[in-house]
């Protein structure tokens, strides 16, 4: 998978820029606006585990199948999104929720919601992700 041997802890370095773009890849006509990157840590702490996750929409197609991973006690869930309104993203981690997911991970992971309509509630997702958690745990947000 790496072209490199890695040292562990592995740490992951914050790419500069990011964009909220829609292009057309084909055309290329524009010049996507790039933004600087960042990492938000809503919640202060270490967490060690496996890293385990993926797109929530695909999870959402597959979770009580076999072909859902199968999240352990102590892996560092990753999530991401692109694309969707708040009330798309609170379904998902409801969904998370109710499959006892969030409460075999040690940390959550989400990364940037590309495309996010907050629907002018001003929420984020990490605002949404809190209040399914009754407000505990550990993660950070890049955005």
């Amino acid at each position: 998978m790496f072209l490199h041997s890695l040292s562990i802890p592995y740490n992951m370095p914050i790419p500069p820029i990011w964009t909220d773009d829609r292009l057309n890849w084909l055309e290329k006509s524009t010049k996507k606006t790039q933004h600087p990157h960042s990492w938000i840590t809503v919640q202060p702490g270490i967490a060690e585990g496996r890293l385990i996750g993926g797109n929530i929409n695909t999870m959402y197609g597959f979770i009580g199948t076999p072909y859902f991973p199968q999240i352990n006690e102590g892996d560092i869930l990753l999530l991401e999104h692109t694309s969707k309104t708040i009330a798309v993203i609170e379904k998902k981690f409801a969904m998370l929720k109710l499959h006892g997911i969030f409460d075999k991970a040690a940390a959550i992971i989400l990364c940037k919601y590309k495309q996010y309509d907050d629907l002018g509630s001003g929420r984020k997702p990490f605002d949404v992700l809190l209040e399914q958690l009754d407000g505990w745990m550990c993660y950070s947000y890049h955005r």
